[in-house]
């Protein structure tokens, strides 16, 4: 049986609420599948929420410069490196403080077009 390696929720184009959004996050990470949510606008709160509800990763539309993807990293990312703010107790972190460790240190997914994107003089 074939398995998808991840699922894309768009939050962009479809009508899906932030407490739909967190249903979606339970039901893939009881399957095993990794999620990724598509946002609406490069927008702290769009960016933050679905990755402390357990996205691996967000797809943000509308990146048309350098700044924006500095933008979109850095509410992506805790402290130091970006603004991300910093919460043990919620479901990216399996609501374990230590857990919480782990994912601070952990890599951040990078998407297939980074390198592209990187190398753009944008």
């Amino acid at each position: 049986m074939a398995r998808f390696d991840f699922v894309l929720v768009d939050c962009e184009h479809g009508p899906l609420s932030a407490q739909s959004m967190k249903g979606l996050m339970i039901a893939s990470s009881a399957t095993g599948i990794v999620p990724v949510v598509r946002v609406k606008q490069n927008n702290p709160s769009l960016v933050m929420e679905p990755l402390d509800s357990g996205a691996v990763g967000v797809q943000i539309s509308h990146i048309k410069t350098g700044k924006d993807a500095q933008n979109a990293v850095t509410f992506a990312r805790y402290h130091p490196l970006g603004e991300r703010g910093v919460n043990p107790h919620v479901r990216a972190t399996h609501y374990c403080p230590e857990d919480f460790q782990r994912t601070l240190d952990g890599p951040m997914k990078t998407p297939w077009w980074w390198s592209r994107w990187k190398g753009s003089k944008a």
